[in-house]
């Protein structure tokens, strides 16, 4: 089964009855025309999916430095993961 978010319960829920509504009334005016909300509804668990992340134990992953940015006149902090190269 698809992990899910336990965030986004209420909007699966409440998307999940909104489509298969337009769904329904789409299909009394043609049967085919209900498989247009099908994509949305996909999209909808895909948004809300919760797949395992592996956490690194290495220590210092995160490298934190700060620099200037050309044209902007703030501070900035760059974090750079160490995978990155």
């Amino acid at each position: 089964m698809l992990p899910l978010t336990r965030h986004g319960t209420r909007e699966m829920v409440i998307g999940t009855i909104v489509l298969v509504a337009i769904g329904w009334g789409l299909s009394l005016i043609w049967w085919p025309l209900s498989l247009i909300v099908l994509p949305v509804l996909i999209w909808q668990f895909a948004f809300f999916r919760d797949p395992e992340r592996p956490i690194s134990g290495e220590p210092n992953i995160m490298d934190r430095r700060p620099m200037r940015i050309d044209g902007w006149n703030h501070a900035a902090l760059r974090v750079k993961l160490a995978y990155e190269h």
